[in-house]
């Protein structure tokens, strides 16, 4: 435990006087004073449930499915892509008890290392308003949990409360929309399964008209299509389609059928919801041995700007695992197989244009496969011819070496 103020300094002396333990994070969990004490304080508390979670759970599966471009009826994912999102990590901090500012900062982290391992590929539009919607996504789940005020007025909020309570908050748009829309309304509180669905689809149309902004646009839509069958997940095809034209809405989709009441999020594709569930939950001690190759705080001063290192390898090949914040890890890509510039120098040097060729190689190794049938005598033979012209070959590249140092410059 140390002040924030004096880690960076620290682990720039690490990194000079202690390079056999890099990362020093790998071993030992560095941590600020102030962090410390908010986290022993909720280790000492039972970890509560709270209502948000299932919404977690909704957003962190539709932000990975939004994300993913899979084929409209394939909706399996991995668990660890989930982990990557970043509705997970918000989730995980807001689950864990962490505090809003706590909670922002581990966000805020989050934003640093992917800025940090970005690559230099440009986002696109829509990528860029799905990201917009996932934000807001964060945001508005977030204060759910919170005890603040600030913006509990905002009517997403709102919706998004009354809908975690199992009601509806269709009244919030009865002077806002025409008359017809609002006949529509009644249609999808009241009618049956067939009605509801024909609603929802004359609403897509009229709604899109008065509603200039994609992204509130595309949380309305995932609203109304989620009073069809409120916490059933029925329509995530329709959702899909749908959320091409209006980024976010399939992740606000899942967020609703998460946060109500009958919710049946957990038993999404064999229960792979309750999987995501639980890595929201999982309690760790923090003052267990780090799960990490790297704190976040360690990775900038060690890697600036993200840059390759040969100082440590990682525990994955080719994956890097950060600490964003005690028990809250980031998985990236992290390529350890680039060699540095003095060997690829080296290897350089003693590479001719005489050695073997590639279809030379798929040759020689022929002859040493048991499965082919010949003369084991002629192979043999080939093996010798072959070594004996390689030994050549050696010879040949010493001897030029050594005319060109014994002739003068």
């Amino acid at each position: 435990v140390m002040k924030r103020e004096v880690a960076k300094d620290f682990y720039a002396w690490s990194t000079s006087y202690l390079s056999i333990y890099l990362p020093i994070t790998s071993f030992i969990r560095i941590i600020d004073v102030e962090t410390c004490n908010e986290i022993l304080e909720l280790q000492s508390e039972k970890n509560k449930e709270r209502p948000s979670h299932y919404g977690w759970v909704g957003a962190v599966i539709g932000e990975t499915l939004e994300n993913s471009f899979l084929p409209p009826n394939h909706n399996r994912i991995s668990l660890k892509t989930c982990q990557n999102t970043k509705s997970f990590i918000a989730g995980r901090a807001y689950s864990l008890g962490f505090s809003s500012k706590l909670s922002q900062t581990t966000i805020d982290n989050y934003e640093r290392v992917k800025q940090l391992n970005r690559l230099e590929a440009k986002e696109t539009n829509d990528e860029n308003s799905t990201a917009i919607a996932v934000d807001m996504v964060c945001h508005f789940l977030g204060l759910l949990d919170s005890e603040s005020d600030n913006n509990k007025g905002h009517i997403i909020f709102q919706i998004l409360e009354k809908a975690s309570k199992g009601l509806d908050a269709l009244n919030f748009f009865s002077d806002k929309f025409s008359k017809e829309a609002n006949e529509l309304f009644d249609e999808l509180k009241s009618g049956t399964r067939e009605e509801k669905i024909s609603a929802f689809e004359k609403l897509t149309i009229s709604l899109t008209e008065p509603v200039e902004d994609k992204l509130y646009l595309a949380f309305l839509l995932a609203y109304l299509l989620s009073l069809v069958a409120p916490g059933h997940l029925e329509y995530i095809k329709l959702a899909k389609e749908l959320t091409k034209k209006y980024p976010g809405m399939l992740a606000w989709y899942f967020v609703f059928c998460g946060v109500h009441p009958e919710s049946k999020i957990l038993e999404y594709e064999n229960s792979f919801g309750r999987k995501v569930f639980h890595a929201l939950n999982n309690y760790e001690d923090l003052f267990q041995m780090p799960k990490t190759d790297i704190s976040i705080e360690e990775f900038e001063v060690i890697s600036p700007k993200g840059k390759r290192t040969n100082l440590w390898n990682s525990a994955n090949y080719g994956q890097m695992s950060v600490e964003l914040a005690p028990s809250i890890n980031l998985l990236i890509k992290w390529d350890e197989s680039v060699p540095s510039q003095k060997e690829s120098s080296k290897k350089d040097k003693y590479m001719t244009k005489s050695w073997i060729t590639t279809q030379e190689a798929h040759r020689q190794s022929s002859l040493f496969d048991e499965r082919k049938n010949g003369n084991i005598e002629e192979n043999i033979q080939e093996i010798k011819n072959l070594m004996s012209f390689l030994l050549d070959e050696i010879r040949t590249g010493k001897t030029e070496r050594k005319k060109q140092k014994r002739s003068p410059k």
